[in-house]
């Protein structure tokens, strides 16, 4: 046993360096082969589940319907989790679901090697990297249970969505760069600057300033007009990309930098969302019931947040007069009490800029 819930703190990151080794090179099998070959008699010890689980995302990886990265980071996550819950005595992944909820707050290194407390997008991606291991599991029956996505007790994530995580961004980004010829790609780089898709529907040429580096994002009705960074170089390459595009067709500085401006606004804001939706649908998202059009957003949203650690900066990011909704849309329940520390990300920076 651990001790007290102190020590586990404490120890946690011994446990990101000591690794089970129950996984070395990745298998090349596919998904029919790794199930038929399972034993009739199947062990229920979480370690041996990880072990087919991760051996059923290798084939995925092989069949293009699962990134590298992601498997390597859920991989990662994973086995820390199962190593965690494993040390308590908690040898089944239905029993571990006890431990669930300490874990993903547990301390961990950060990118300076300080244990510090883990921001909300580190949340956000265990407790997706380790709802993906019982989704999978359940598959061949090694698990009757499923932890709560992380996020504000009561948010409605199959209608409004969640946001985007690490894994998702990075390969929401590699498969937007193949169609950078298109307004796809710079769809996904408006939304993660933090345009919504009234904001993508909305702009056009005159509201992109790339010398500075700044957007406008006009709002809607219900969403202020902010202006705002271009978040990252890949963001700004991008967005010069279309620009360039654009003035070389000697397009009008008022016609849609994304949607066609002839249309309603409710019209304009379902081109953007198809747009973004296209690239959640060629990155294998489809059948993620979490992520919209939205999500994209939301991930800036998660980013401010890290960065500030301050729900006003991420309500100015998206235009909303509510620290409510703000909060809901990153998944944060802001009134808990929740402290931690500003992490900084030069890479990434969507914020709001001044006038």
């Amino acid at each position: 046993m651990w001790g007290t819930p102190a020590m586990r703190e404490v120890n946690f990151h011994k446990f990101q360096q000591l690794l089970l080794p129950i996984w070395g090179a990745r298998s090349t099998r596919s998904r029919y082969q790794v199930l038929t070959g399972m034993p009739e008699l199947q062990s229920l010890d979480s370690r041996d589940v990880l072990t087919t689980v991760l051996a059923l995302w290798s084939a995925d990886v092989d069949a293009h319907d699962l990134s590298e990265q992601t498997f390597d980071r859920y991989r990662g996550l994973a086995q820390q989790y199962v190593n965690y819950t494993y040390t308590d005595g908690l040898t089944t992944l239905d029993a571990a679901v006890e431990l669930y909820e300490q874990w993903l707050g547990a301390k961990g290194r950060d990118r300076s090697g300080r244990l510090s407390n883990p921001a909300i997008s580190v949340r956000h991606l265990r407790s997706c990297a380790i709802r993906a291991v019982y989704a999978t599991a359940a598959t061949f029956a090694a698990t009757t249970k499923m932890p709560r996505y992380e996020g504000r007790d009561g948010s409605d994530v199959r209608k409004q969505g969640r946001p985007l995580n690490e894994c998702e961004v990075d390969r929401c980004r590699s498969i937007a760069a193949t169609y950078k010829e298109t307004r796809l790609a710079s769809a996904v780089a408006l939304g993660l600057c933090g345009a919504g898709t009234a904001d993508i529907g909305n702009m056009n040429l005159s509201h992109i300033d790339l010398k500075d580096g700044s957007l406008v994002l006009p709002g809607s009705r219900k969403i202020a007009q902010r202006r705002v960074a271009i978040a990252g170089e890949w963001e700004h390459e991008v967005l010069t990309h279309r620009v360039t595009a654009l003035q070389a067709a000697q397009t009008s500085s008022h016609a849609g930098f994304i949607v066609n401006r002839t249309g309603s606004d409710a019209s304009r804001q379902a081109g953007a969302a198809i747009a973004l939706t296209k690239i959640l649908s060629v990155a294998g998202f489809d059948e993620d019931a979490g992520l919209k059009p939205s999500s994209f957003q939301r991930w800036a949203g998660v980013a401010v947040f890290d960065q500030s650690a301050n729900v006003v900066e991420v309500a100015r990011l998206l235009g909303s007069g509510s620290l409510d909704a703000a909060a809901r849309s990153i998944d944060l329940d802001w009134r808990n009490g929740l402290t931690l520390s500003p992490v900084t990300n030069p890479l990434y920076r969507p914020r709001v800029l001044p006038w």
